[in-house]
């Protein structure tokens, strides 16, 4: 990778993040509730991507519109190409509105499993 796009085990995680805030779905990038959903790169760091050996989670502030589940659809379909077939937790940190954010909490989006009995 050259210098122009700086990655973390192999994944362009300025690419992540310009995926992940060109949703529809998305207001913005999230540092978590405490400010750990960061990538640090040389020199500065990428809030709300964080990227381990098999996985990488995506933190955001969803627009209040949004069906929740599908926020976590529709950030795992933008970034599957860039990640290099790694599993992909969205978690959502609030719910926002262009003017502003409505307060809440973190909630986890794993893939759905498929029911049994389905």
């Amino acid at each position: 990778m050259s210098a122009s796009s700086p990655s973390k085990a192999g994944v362009d995680v300025d690419a992540v993040a310009t995926a992940v805030t060109s949703c529809p779905s998305v207001l913005r990038l999230s540092g978590g509730s405490v400010g750990q959903a960061v990538t640090h790169l040389p020199g500065r760091r990428v809030t709300g991507v964080r990227v381990a050996k098999g996985s990488v989670e995506v933190h955001v502030v969803a627009r209040w519109v949004s069906f929740l589940p599908d926020v976590g659809d529709e950030v795992r379909a933008a970034v599957a190409p860039l990640v290099g077939g790694r599993s992909v937790t969205v978690i959502i940190d609030d719910l926002g509105t262009d003017d502003g954010e409505l307060g809440g909490g973190p909630a986890a989006l794993e893939p759905a499993a498929k029911d049994a009995g389905d």
